[in-house]
């Protein structure tokens, strides 16, 4: 993150490539990517932190930045997901509680919020198969689903090191038959539901997961942030 860049490896971990999170239409700019995920097309979407948390940007997969739009001033942390089924951009806004879909020209689709407001921090976010829309809440150690329209449906987890318990919940993704992965961060470990909630096991992993990916052959990616490292599992 600080070297304003992203690094492309192969499954494999070998390095192939970087390029700089150039921020078009701002000189020679760059921002400091917090998040980063792919659409439908194969192109990048990259969402900045701190004082470039106002960012959104498209690169193409060589690195050339295609487009941008900007999100409302924040330094709080944020997370970014597409929507393949629709091309959506989803991204997380921890300090209005809240995750807006956008359009890939950053016009606004709508907002998703807690009917009760109980989803307190909103940091990552992904879309499962169905378009159903997940979020970990790091404060409320939650995680909250919604559907496409951006109803409430149900939230599980609650804060502790029970099975089924979360500590800081970061990453989240969903694998090929539909589990719900989550980074149990200070439990140290990933906890694997089912797509309604339910608890199916445990995966430790040795140190405090932050990012999750699942590849194309199932394997799980687990970003180590604090040791700015990165693990691949194929086995979990």
């Amino acid at each position: 993150m600080s070297n304003r860049r992203v690094q492309v490896h192969s499954m494999e971990g070998v390095y192939l490539r970087n390029f700089p999170t150039v921020v078009p239409g701002t000189g020679e700019s760059t921002m400091l990517p917090r998040d980063v995920c792919m659409d439908g097309n194969g192109t990048l979407w990259v969402v900045g932190e701190g004082e470039t948390a106002e960012h959104v940007v498209q690169y193409s997969t060589d690195g050339a930045a295609m487009a941008r739009f900007d999100l409302k001033k924040s330094h709080n942390f944020r997370g970014i997901a597409v929507d393949t089924r629709t091309n959506h951009i989803l991204v997380t806004d921890a300090a209005n509680t809240e995750v807006q879909v956008f359009r890939p020209d950053g016009s606004l689709v709508r907002t998703v919020r807690h009917p009760e407001g109980e989803m307190k921090y909103p940091h990552y976010v992904t879309v499962d198969g169905e378009g159903n829309i997940l979020v970990s809440d790091w404060r409320s150690d939650s995680v909250y689903v919604y559907d496409e329209s951006g109803k409430f449906l149900f939230q599980f987890g609650g804060k502790g090191s029970g099975e089924g318990q979360l500590m800081y919940p970061r990453g989240i993704c969903t694998g090929s038959s539909g589990h719900i992965l989550v980074a149990d961060n200070e439990n140290r470990r990933v906890q694997i539901f089912t797509r309604h909630g339910e608890f199916v096991r445990t995966f430790r992993t040795g140190f405090k997961p932050t990012g999750l990916a699942v590849g194309p052959e199932g394997q799980l990616v687990v970003t180590d942030q604090p040791n700015h490292t990165l693990a691949v599992f194929s086995n979990y």
